[in-house]
């Protein structure tokens, strides 16, 4: 089955939000918090609402915020907050590919439960009425 629109964008914003986070740990200069802030946001807009995404959002966004001012700091220890980074990160991967899976059954379930067959309408006094038998309006 060919991936949507949608499940595409997911999987680049994955990995996208992925590399921006890696870089933050290993202290790059290349990416800020505000990348991951822009990233993060952008992954909820691609989906309905979801608390355990929302809560997984936080999560990375939280403990990458607290990797990079202790970094700065200088505040030991770092080997322990980038393996909370990088847990918080592959929670929020499952949680995003699990919910892209998700969507994939349901738009297959859809898929084959809706025949493509026409439902007779008729046109009544009330204007458009329908899914009705065919038949002539009682008086």
């Amino acid at each position: 089955m060919a991936n949507t629109p949608l499940h595409q964008a997911l999987e680049s914003k994955m990995c996208e939000i992925e590399h921006v986070v890696r870089c933050l740990a290993d202290m790059d200069g290349d990416y800020d918090l505000n990348d991951l802030r822009r990233l993060l946001l952008g992954l909820s807009c691609l989906l309905d609402r979801d608390p355990g995404i929302e809560m997984g959002s936080d999560d990375v966004y939280l403990a990458s915020r607290a990797l990079v001012e202790d970094g700065v700091a200088g505040v030991q220890p770092h080997a322990r907050k980038r393996r909370l980074v990088l847990s918080a990160l592959a929670r929020l991967g499952e949680r995003v590919r699990a919910r892209a899976a998700a969507l994939r059954a349901a738009s297959a379930a859809e898929a084959v439960a809706a025949p493509a067959v026409a439902v007779p309408f008729r046109l009544g006094l009330a204007g458009l009425v329908g899914p009705q038998p065919m038949c002539a309006p009682a008086l």
